[in-house]
């Protein structure tokens, strides 16, 4: 997808930001999973609030299961679901 893709960058510096340095190194393979960066469900209650902010989007209870969190590829489909 061309537009999730765009996006790849922004979410990638909202994980470093969440999740730090240490155990989020970039470029992420796009489908590994965050949690091997320690995303934890503390992390996605942040990188939620995040991904609502820096995108301009509500994510609603059906947008916030493991599909949709758990690798950079699900955040892009994602994230460019909700900004269409």
């Amino acid at each position: 997808m061309e537009a999730s893709a765009s996006h790849r960058g922004e979410i990638e510096d909202l994980l470093a930001g969440i999740l730090g340095a240490s155990g989020f190194e970039r470029p992420w393979p796009p489908e590994r999973p965050l949690t091997d960066a320690g995303l934890d469900s503390v992390a996605v209650l942040e990188l939620v609030a995040a991904l609502e902010e820096r995108f301009g989007i509500r994510l609603e209870g059906e947008d916030l299961d493991a599909q949709n969190l758990m690798t950079i590829s699900g955040l892009e489909r994602l994230v460019a679901r909700k900004s269409a």
